[in-house]
């Protein structure tokens, strides 16, 4: 992997998901992972140290939101796009995920300009 190419891992139970956002990501020119829960991302971001991460909040075994938690601690500086196909009335999803420390949060289902463009702007915050 390239230290110039942003290594972004993708991180959803739902396989055509994950792959559909993984091939998009490496045809814009961007490394990927995959993960297909939260053990799972939890052990490939310590060894890989992605630049961003894509997590779905909800997902059976270690849910999105405990892993985001446990992601921020061991990693300060990582980007982290919450993403979720569940909202409900009366019950902020982006307001959980960023508490528990997401830098964003993304509604499925999305388009790939969506995508790109929240990708776009948390790779270039600080």
């Amino acid at each position: 992997m390239s230290k110039d190419t942003p290594l972004i891992l993708v991180v959803d139970d739902d396989v055509q998901v994950r792959k559909w956002t993984l091939t998009f990501l490496e045809v814009e020119g961007y490394e990927a992972l995959e993960a297909k829960d939260g053990n799972e991302a939890l052990a490939l971001s310590t060894l890989h140290q992605p630049d961003l991460v894509v997590i779905d909040v909800y997902m059976p075994g270690k849910e999105g939101l405990e892993t985001i938690q446990l992601m921020r601690k061991q990693h300060l500086t990582v980007k982290i796009l919450a993403i979720s196909g569940h909202f409900y009335e009366g019950y902020d999803v982006s307001t959980i995920a960023k508490a528990f420390g997401a830098n964003a949060i993304l509604p499925k289902p999305f388009s790939t300009k969506e995508l790109l463009g929240q990708i776009e702007t948390l790779l270039k915050t600080d």
